[in-house]
């Protein structure tokens, strides 16, 4: 029975993914395809436009067999602890073959050895990279120089291309994570289609994410959702934000104990130096010429869900199912025989089987999706609708 793997945010869900989808089961001949998809908070430092169980449900009925959440503690790190975190979660399940992933390119040999520079020179690399960020630049322009530095300079062009685009930058960390976790998943690379990262909606078919999002927020705006479920966007938890880390300031608590935050951006925060009136504007105010916007997009989500710094070898403990087809019932079962973490079907069970590490990173989860939930009651004055409680919600089975 072979098995593809994939890690996604599906934000929201389009023809891209469901492409993706069907791609690998052709290229791979696997008889079922699990996702590892982020939960209500993603990768930008963001809330998902739509909640994770919408979600779920549009990629099973895209044909995905089996989606598994990837802990928040996960989903809202930088591209190296997100694709870490999938990757170990997919090796732990113990028959996943595949992991596929979308690629930007027309060779995949300069991204591998990207990949080997990273992992198998790594004391060279990292002392390069050192001296890069002591000029003054980001972290991603100075990996970015650092890798170069190794490529000949009829290769440069080439190698730089494919790490300016934001699929390329995950796919390596793919790579990076099989090699550091030496999981037994064999990289399946997809050529992506359509629209790029950050273009609009172009009539091509297949459109980006990016562009997605940007007309529900227009038609958010516009009120023309049309009775669907109406998305989320980042300055709806500005006010949540600005309380916690006022609350945080005035108790004098120490930010560097938050994922993320050092010492220069926790002296900042702590002596007042931001602007609340937004989302954006908190961000603008906080950005540096170290510290990208994205960098400081995913702070404060931990700020916000409380989430603590923690060692970097730290994995996913366990691995919990949003939903799953039923044609899928036997790759489940195998799941519970192979799985070295464990599976949960239902959040209620969690506090039986998890312990340490595992149950806090659950615990963060249901703080996360409740709050999700209970403030898109409060945006959209549902105010008839029972508080939400994730410990009382069932699969989705289609």
């Amino acid at each position: 029975m072979k098995t593809a793997g994939i890690i996604a945010e599906y934000n929201p869900f389009h023809k891209g993914h469901e492409y993706h989808i069907k791609k690998t089961k052709d290229l791979t001949a696997a008889e079922y395809v699990i996702v590892v998809m982020s939960g209500d908070f993603v990768q930008r430092g963001e809330p998902s436009c739509l909640s994770k169980y919408n979600r779920t449900r549009q990629a099973l009925l895209g044909g995905a067999d089996l989606v598994l959440e990837l802990p928040c503690r996960f989903s809202t790190a930088s591209a190296q602890r997100f694709a870490y975190g999938g990757v170990s979660m997919l090796n732990s399940l113990g028959l996943v073959d595949f992991l596929s992933f979308g690629y930007e390119g027309e060779r995949s040999m300069p991204l591998r050895r990207i990949a080997e520079i990273i992992t198998e020179e790594a004391d060279e690399f990292k002392k390069v990279l050192d001296e890069k960020i002591r000029e003054g630049i980001s972290y991603p322009a100075a990996r970015q120089e650092a890798i170069l530095g190794f490529f000949k300079e009829e290769e440069r062009q080439e190698a730089a291309g494919i790490l300016s685009l934001p699929n390329n930058i995950l796919a390596l960390e793919y790579l990076k994570a099989i090699s550091l976790l030496d999981a037994g998943l064999d990289p399946v690379y997809v050529k992506r289609l359509g629209d790029g990262y950050k273009d609009d909606i172009s009539g091509k078919g297949f459109p980006s994410a990016t562009g997605l999002r940007k007309q529900m927020y227009e038609a958010r705006k516009a009120g023309l959702e049309n009775g669907q479920e109406r998305p989320l966007i980042p300055d709806d938890f500005t006010d949540l934000i600005a309380y916690k880390i006022e609350q945080e300031r005035h108790k004098e608590r120490d930010f560097t104990a938050f994922e993320d935050v050092s010492l220069e951006l926790a002296n900042r925060i702590k002596n007042g130096e931001y602007d609340i009136r937004s989302f954006e504007r908190l961000c603008m105010s906080l950005k540096s010429k170290q510290y990208t916007y994205s960098r400081i997009s995913r702070v404060l989500m931990h700020i916000l869900l409380d989430i603590k710094r923690t060692d970097k070898s730290v994995e996913p403990g366990y691995a919990r199912i949003l939903g799953f087809r039923k044609e899928a019932s036997e790759l489940v079962k195998r799941i519970e025989e192979k799985s070295s973490i464990p599976l949960i079907k239902r959040p209620a069970e969690a506090e039986k089987m998890l312990t340490g590490e595992a149950y806090l990173q659950f615990k963060e989860d249901v703080f996360a999706s409740e709050l999700y939930e209970n403030q898109s009651a409060r945006v959209f004055d549902n105010t008839d609708e029972p508080r939400f409680n994730e410990y009382k919600q069932n699969l989705t089975v289609i």
